[in-house]
């Protein structure tokens, strides 16, 4: 019968459905596993990566750069190249690059002013490598006073004048000059300190502790002044006049004659400031058809060290006014001499 041949299929059918699932691969479990471990470790990477991120600011740059010192283990003073290179290292933003390069550009009057405003600005803590700049700011400029207040070639004269000629000199160059407290205190003491070796050595002593070895302004101080020249001023020819060209010697002397008060006066005012005040000045001239000067220069052969007076010499020459001639121009060669005659 049709029905009793087809339940025993249905059933079958039925008791297929009922059976459990079989259990999950040993392939699955791996899977599984490798992608836990997977995810674990892009979260760990992106918390690493988010750490650099929050750590690389250009506000953490400057706290590395405010505590450089400490940082480094090494100050400015002793070994700025070290504490360079450590801030070189921990620096994380371009930002922070720049402004460091910036401060090592700057003069160092300015680094610590530059730093301060960028501390201020990003409302960071208290900078100490702001006090350290400003120090060595300090240090700079006295250092600077003292090279120069050594250099016979900034004070030339020194060594010719007398004592009170020289403290003078000092201080007026201190007044006018000086960029440190520190060097008006030095002025102070010299001028405190007995003339002769013991000015010198207060001299000496306070460029050494600023690193500063050499002072030729000391040994001037330490010696004696040169006898002061004896006799009235004159300014005159040391030599015979040189002249290329159509013009008599005789020319040119009355020439020089008429502008000899002006040349006088110059030397009198010089030597109002330096008593001992000599030296030689070789004019090289050249003089058109009219008898005026086309072109004056003082020549190599200068031993008058006084600029004012130089120049206030040099205006003079160039009053000069020579006979015509016919050209196209004369060369002179002037050489004079300031000096005192002997009486």
């Amino acid at each position: 019968m049709p029905e009793a041949t087809a339940s025993p299929k249905k059933n079958k059918k039925v008791a297929t459905q009922g059976k459990a699932s079989p259990p999950a691969r040993p392939a699955d479990e791996g899977f599984l596993a490798w992608k836990t471990w997977a995810i674990a470790g892009a979260l760990m990477l992106g918390g690493v990566i988010a750490w650099r991120l929050i750590g690389n600011t250009y506000k953490h740059d400057l706290d590395t750069i405010c505590h450089a010192e400490p940082g480094s283990g090494m100050t400015l003073a002793r070994d700025g190249t070290k504490v360079t290179a450590w801030v070189r290292e921990h620096l994380g933003t371009p930002e922070g690059n720049e402004l460091y390069s910036a401060l090592l550009e700057a003069p160092v009057d300015g680094r610590a002013d530059k730093l301060q405003a960028e501390v201020d600005k990003a409302h960071a803590g208290a900078c100490p490598l702001v006090p350290t700049y400003r120090t060595l700011a300090a240090e700079a400029d006295a250092r600077l006073d003292a090279q120069r207040l050594c250099s016979s070639i900034v004070l030339p004269k020194l060594f010719a004048s007398d004592d009170a000629s020289r403290l003078a000199m000092i201080q007026d160059w201190i007044d006018k000059s000086a960029r440190s407290p520190r060097t008006k205190e030095l002025g102070a003491a010299l001028k405190a300190a007995p003339a002769g070796p013991e000015r010198a050595r207060v001299l000496r002593d306070a460029a050494a502790k600023l690193d500063v070895f050499t002072c030729d302004n000391a040994r001037s101080l330490e010696k004696p002044p040169p006898p002061t020249p004896s006799g009235d001023p004159v300014v005159r020819l040391f030599s015979d006049l040189q002249i290329n060209g159509a013009m008599r010697q005789e020319d040119v002397r009355a020439s020089l004659d008429q502008v000899m008060p002006m040349l006088l006066a110059c030397y009198k005012k010089g030597i109002e400031r330096i008593p001992d005040l000599t030296g030689q000045i070789v004019f090289r001239l050249q003089i058109d058809p009219m008898g005026r000067i086309l072109k004056d220069s003082p020549g190599d052969q200068q031993t008058l060290s006084d600029a004012d007076t130089t120049t206030c010499v040099t205006h003079a020459v160039r009053q000069m006014r020579f006979p015509k001639n016919p050209g196209p121009a004369v060369g002179v060669m002037l050489p004079l001499e300031l000096t005192h005659q002997a009486k």
